[in-house]
């Protein structure tokens, strides 16, 4: 009996310590500062407008895929995007940009460190709409209280999830609805 309680309780231990491995790891996804990386989408219209699409990478393609997505979507709405990772390199005057955009993967229910730390950032806001969205594998919104903090003192027009079922159809008809 006490060789099957002694086995339960390390693979309790090992099963803990694995559990806790995993959210470090895919927690410390939104703390890493990439370099500038500016990727630019034309307007597919004669429209004039500009948006800014910041967003963090993941420990996977997801989070750029889908930001990639949302620029392309943009550019045939009508807009030059310019997108980029978050850092001190990216104005801090956003009045140039109609519509400002802030994609974040969610590790362990939080955005990314280096988003919060480029909103901080601004000084300027315009009145560009300002969205942002959090991209992650499950419909939980816990991590939107964390966003909203961000924003208490700055401007917020719209808060959305993107997870990982959402085709390309599903974002533009989100984007389309926040944008409005």
């Amino acid at each position: 009996m006490w060789n099957i309680i002694k086995i339960i309780l390390i693979v309790l231990v090992v099963l803990i310590v694995v559990a806790l491995a995993l959210v470090i790891f895919t927690s410390k996804a939104n703390k890493i500062k990439h370099k500038s990386n500016p990727i630019n989408f034309k307007s597919k219209t004669d429209s004039t407008n500009n948006a800014l699409l910041v967003y963090q990478p993941g420990r996977t393609s997801y989070a750029k895929d889908i930001s990639m997505s949302i620029g392309e979507n943009l550019s045939e709405l009508g807009y030059d995007v310019l997108m980029n990772t978050a850092g001190d390199y990216l104005t801090n005057d956003l009045n140039n940009y109609d519509v400002i955009v802030f994609a974040s993967p969610i590790y362990a229910g939080m955005h990314s460190e280096v988003i919060r730390e480029y909103i901080q950032s601004i000084q300027k806001w315009g009145n560009g709409k300002v969205i942002f969205y959090c991209i992650g594998a499950n419909s939980s919104t816990e991590e939107f209280n964390g966003v909203k903090e961000i924003f208490e003192k700055n401007k917020l027009d719209g808060l959305y999830k993107i997870h990982a079922k959402e085709d390309n159809e599903q974002i533009k008809k989100t984007l389309l609805q926040s944008i409005k």
